[in-house]
C-alpha cells in the first residue's frame, strides 16, 4: 500500500500545536505572534512518493497565504456565536466537507492514495467516500432518514439559538484584520445562553429568563463552565489552535475536539477542521473593505459566512446524542431512546461507521473504524461573552449515564454503544 507524503506534513502540524498552544490565551489576551505553524493541510496536487499524480482532487481547506498583509498589527479578540447551523443541505447544494483522512475510499484509479482503502478496520463493507474524498457519513444517514424521520429538524438547533437558550462561540485573535494574515488563533466554546437580559432591538426574556438574539453585536451571552478554563473575567476555551486566513477566509485544526450544540445534548466532534470567510462589519453592519490597508478602525463587527466544521462524531456519542432528541411526530414528545424506532436509527448509525474517532488513529494497522465523519454548514455573528456559567444539567431519561468515560451506557434497556 502506497503512502502519501502528505502525512508527514499532518505529524509536523500536530508536534507544531503543541508548541504554540502553550502561547495562545485562545484570544482574551494579547500576545506577540510567533513563526507560522506547519501547514494544518494540506493543498495542491497530492503526488505519490513515487512521483505518481493522485486521480484525487482530495477535497481541503484552502492553504496558507503567501504573504502577510500587516505583520505587526493585531485587532482585539472578538467573539462570534453561531447564527445559524445546518446539518443537511437543501438540494441541489453540494455535501459540504473535506477528505479527512487523506484517502478517497471507493477510487481505485492507478494512483490513488492507499489503492482507495479505507483508514481504519470495518466489519462492513466501506462507505465510499464522496467526489474528491469528502467524508461526510452524518449527512448520509440523515438523508436515510428524511422521509420519515427528520432529525434534523428535530434536534431544533436554530429554534434554541432563536430562543437564546444554548449555543457554541468562537473566538478570534492575533489577527490584523486584513485579508491575508499567516497565523491568527482561535477558540471554541459552548454557550448557556443569554442570561443578563436584552441589549439589542428586537430581543425578549422569556419565563426562563433566556433572552432571545437580536444580532445587533452587542447581545451577550454566556460561557459553559465544562468547555473553558478559568472564570468570569478571564477564560479562555479548551478547544484551541492556530490557523491562517486568506483572503478573508480562515482556516484552524482545533488541537481538542469540539463542542456543538445538538438538541439540548453537547456533541462532540474530534480532529475538527473549521473554515469560514471572515466578514468585517461597520457600527450599521455593513460590510467594508480593508484588504487595501486604511479602515481598521472602522471595523466595529463581523459576521461569518460560508463556514464549515468537519470532523469525526464517535458513534456512541452520537448515539447518545440522537436517543436525548424528542421523537419526531410523537404527540407526547418523548425522547427518541424510549421510541420503538431507536433500534432502527441505532442500526442505521452504526451501519455508517466510516472512519477513526481522531486523526492519529488512521491507517494505524488494526484500528478499526469507531466514528462517523460529519460536516456542518454553519454562520455565525459577532456577540459579547463576559459570563461564565455551569453547564445546564440533563434534562430526560435518555441522557447516557456517567460511566467514566464515553457516553456508551444510557437509560434501562439502552446501549449507546454498537455491535
Amino acid at each position: 500500500m502506497t503512502r502519501r507524503t502528505a502525512l508527514s506534513t499532518a505529524a509536523a502540524f500536530a508536534l507544531g500545536a503543541v508548541v504554540v498552544a502553550c502561547q495562545i490565551v485562545a484570544g482574551i489576551e494579547r500576545v506577540e505572534k510567533v513563526d507560522p505553524a506547519p501547514e494544518p493541510v494540506d493543498a495542491g496536487v497530492d503526488v505519490l512518493e513515487a512521483g505518481v499524480v493522485d486521480p484525487c482532487s482530495h477535497v481541503r481547506p484552502p492553504a496558507r497565504p503567501l504573504t502577510d498583509d500587516a505583520v505587526n498589527e493585531q485587532l482585539e479578540p472578538f467573539y462570534l456565536a453561531l447564527h445559524t447551523l445546518t446539518l443537511v443541505p437543501p438540494p441541489p447544494a453540494p455535501v459540504p466537507g473535506f477528505d479527512l483522512d487523506l484517502a478517497c475510499t471507493c477510487d481505485t484509479r492507478p494512483g490513488t492514495a492507499y489503492d482507495g482503502g479505507a483508514s481504519c478496520v470495518s466489519g462492513a463493507k466501506p462507505y465510499c467516500d464522496f467526489d474528491g474524498g469528502v467524508d461526510n457519513q452524518v449527512v448520509s444517514f440523515l438523508k436515510d432518514y428524511s422521509a420519515f424521520i427528520d432529525l434534523d429538524t428535530a434536534v431544533n438547533v436554530n429554534g434554541r439559538i432563536a430562543t437564546g437558550k444554548q449555543n457554541a462561540i468562537v473566538v478570534v485573535s492575533r489577527y490584523n484584520g486584513r485579508a491575508n494574515d499567516s497565523e491568527v488563533a482561535f477558540g471554541l466554546f459552548t454557550s448557556e445562553g443569554m442570561k443578563e437580559g436584552a441589549t439589542c432591538p428586537g430581543s425578549t426574556t422569556d419565563s426562563e429568563n433566556f433572552t432571545s438574539p437580536g444580532w445587533c453585536g452587542e447581545d451577550k451571552w454566556t460561557a459553559s463552565r465544562s468547555t473553558v478554563e478559568g472564570d468570569t473575567g478571564k477564560f479562555f476555551p479548551k478547544a484551541i489552535g492556530t490557523g491562517y486566513v486568506g483572503n478573508y477566509r480562515f482556516v484552524v485544526e482545533l488541537n481538542n475536539p469540539a463542542i456543538v450544540p445538538f438538541g439540548t445534548y453537547r456533541l462532540t466532534i474530534g480532529s475538527p477542521i473549521w473554515t469560514g470567510r471572515l466578514v468585517p462589519l461597520d457600527d450599521k453592519l455593513v460590510p467594508i473593505d480593508t484588504s487595501a490597508g486604511p479602515g481598521l478602525d472602522r471595523i466595529k463587527y463581523w459576521r461569518l459566512e460560508d463556514a464549515v466544521l468537519a470532523g469525526r462524531i464517535p458513534a456512541a456519542e452520537l448515539l447518545a446524542a440522537v436517543g436525548t432528541v424528542d421523537t419526531p411526530g410523537d404527540a407526547d414528545g418523548g425522547p427518541l431512546c424510549t421510541s420503538a424506532l431507536f433500534p432502527t436509527v441505532k442500526s442505521s448509525i452504526c451501519d455508517h461507521i466510516d472512519i477513526n474517532a481522531t486523526k492519529a488513529l488512521d491507517f494505524i494497522p488494526d484500528a478499526r473504524c469507531d466514528a462517523l465523519s460529519v460536516a456542518i454548514s454553519l454562520t455565525a455573528d459577532s456577540v459579547r461573552v463576559v459570563t461564565v456559567v455551569a453547564a445546564t444539567p440533563a434534562t430526560n431519561e435518555c441522557y447516557p449515564t456517567d460511566d467514566g468515560g464515553a457516553p456508551t451506557a444510557g437509560p434501562p434497556g439502552v446501549d449507546y454503544r454498537c455491535p
